[in-house]
């Protein structure tokens, strides 16, 4: 059960990445039940094949476990769901690793209200290597 949990969490919150603010917005009880009810209602249906990758030859991930246990609707649910999460995780990796970078390099850290300076280039030009180095690896 423990090793479902942790599928579930990682899975849709990749992590414990980009929580910090969470506490700090809505309080430590909210960002507790946010935290552990999210990855529940969000990957349920991922969750539900999650333990039979051994029991399947084919390819297709869990499009084919949902498919074989809940039938083609649900399959197709969480299909668009998976999609719809990795944009979203794919997006947020590359501003986070930047955003961790300016703690060793803070000359790189975003002034919203300040005028254009290189630093904003050198920021996005990190930004570009962190994605061309995850493409690389894929």
């Amino acid at each position: 059960m423990w090793a479902l949990v942790c599928l579930a969490f990682f899975t849709t919150c990749g992590g414990a990445y980009g929580l910090e603010p969470l506490v700090g917005a809505v309080g430590p009880g909210w960002a507790v039940v946010l935290i552990v009810v999210t990855p529940l209602v969000w990957s349920s249906r991922c969750a539900d094949g999650g333990g039979t990758g051994d029991a399947h030859t084919g390819e297709g991930g869990y499009y084919v476990w949902v498919r074989e246990t809940l039938g083609p609707f649900w399959a197709v649910q969480e299909a668009w769901w998976t999609i719809g999460y990795s944009i979203a995780l794919l997006a947020i990796f590359p501003v986070l690793f930047v955003s961790y970078l300016t703690f060793f390099i803070p000359a790189l850290a975003s002034n919203a209200g300040a005028q254009f300076n290189g630093m904003m280039v050198v920021r996005w030009f990190v930004t570009v290597i962190f994605i061309l180095c995850a493409m690389t690896v894929n």
